[in-house]
């Protein structure tokens, strides 16, 4: 499938997913998983034009994020709990294995150019100085036993996230850079919605996915344009 076909595709499934509201819960699941599907499918087109460990590792990491979605959509009743640990479990894989695909293209014997490292030190400084506060809000709020320690484990696999893809060296690489940001924001409203907020933030839905779809789009533009 050539790219812009792929994206347009991309962008319809996303306008119906958003569009298509108060739909059974296999039906949203459905909805909600295809966008990321078309993804998938762009890069395993082009798997021969990237490097297989990258290659596997950014798969994984789509297909763990599908799950953590089909997880988020089975908050019912008293699996609620169960579905959200779920979920959290299986994002903190995604986020690792995006980790993991920024760290492959790491290069620390080259010093960028200082523009693009005033550019790296101030994404970085972003980054941290984010997702400090969104911990000092969202932890104590989050009380103790599991919630508290899933609530650890993913503040330090987003922290990993942002950090590494700042810290690689790829072609476009503020389009990781910008993507992980966007990955944050879309998490922190969750979080803050979940634990802090007495209300949900208005239009929280549309904020919350409509930034997860593109930050998921912008960590594998790359890769299936190329």
């Amino acid at each position: 499938m050539k790219a812009p076909i792929l994206l347009l595709t991309w962008l319809i499934l996303v306008l119906v997913y958003f569009f298509t509201g108060n739909n059974s819960v296999p039906v949203q699941i459905l909805f909600k998983l295809l966008p990321e599907v078309v993804l998938l499918a762009g890069i395993a087109a082009n798997r021969s034009r990237i490097e297989r460990k990258t290659f596997w590792a950014v798969s994984l990491a789509l297909v763990f994020s599908m799950l953590g979605d089909a997880a988020g959509e089975m908050k019912i009743g008293r699996f609620t709990d169960i579905a959200f640990i779920c979920q959290i479990g299986l994002f903190v894989v995604a986020q690792i294995l995006y980790t993991c695909s920024f760290c492959f293209n790491i290069d620390l014997k080259s010093r960028p150019s200082g523009a693009t490292l005033a550019l790296k030190a101030v994404s970085l400084a972003i980054i941290v100085a984010y997702l400090g506060f969104i911990g000092y809000k969202v932890l104590p709020a989050m009380g103790g036993g599991a919630f508290l320690a899933a609530g650890i484990l993913y503040i330090s696999a987003l922290l990993g996230t942002g950090t590494t893809s700042v810290l690689q060296k790829r072609p476009q690489q503020f389009l990781y850079i910008i993507g992980a940001m966007i990955f944050i924001v879309s998490d922190s409203v969750i979080a803050l919605n979940s634990f802090v907020l007495e209300q949900p933030l208005p239009h929280s839905h549309l904020l919350i996915m409509g930034t997860y779809f593109v930050a998921q789009l912008l960590l594998n533009y790359k890769l299936i344009t190329q």
